[in-house]
């Protein structure tokens, strides 16, 4: 993973969204009876409005992003609602991938990819915001923020 293209927190990103999201890397999710109230806040600008971190989170985390970012975005806490969302993309860095997976959709942000794996920044992954590779015979589509 050597020409990966990842910036810590202290680092300037080229894509606005982008460095949003690598600011949020390592949140995660409260073991027990606990939120963690920053996943409350992703899901506060999805119309599902869920209360409580244990509510997949991957889109609203996408959402939240791109709302920081001055983007439009789905409203929606369901991965599948990024299919139709902004550009084709191609796989580029901040490129926003849907995948299918055992059970439904995820989403998140292109990092980097291979011709086996794309590694996406994503929330609700391991239950934390981190960078994971996904099948890329997985990928149901690929997008790009548009301003409007």
């Amino acid at each position: 993973m050597s020409d990966e293209q990842v910036f810590t927190k202290d680092e300037q990103d080229p894509t606005s969204w982008m460095l949003i999201a690598n600011g949020e890397l390592d949140v995660k999710e409260i073991e027990g009876k606990g939120i963690n109230e920053r996943i409350v806040e992703y899901h506060s600008v999805t119309s599902l409005g869920a209360k409580d971190d244990a509510v997949p989170w991957c889109a609203s985390f996408v959402c939240w992003v791109l709302q920081q970012a001055g983007y439009p975005h789905t409203r929606s806490a369901a991965a599948r609602s990024y299919i139709g969302y902004g550009a084709k993309g191609d796989l580029s860095y901040g490129d926003i991938v849907v995948t299918k997976r055992k059970g439904g959709h995820h989403v998140g942000f292109v990092v980097k990819h291979d011709p086996f794996n794309v590694w996406l920044l994503g929330g609700n992954q391991s239950d934390m915001v981190c960078i994971r590779p996904f099948a890329q015979s997985q990928v149901i589509a690929i997008r790009k923020p548009e301003k409007v």
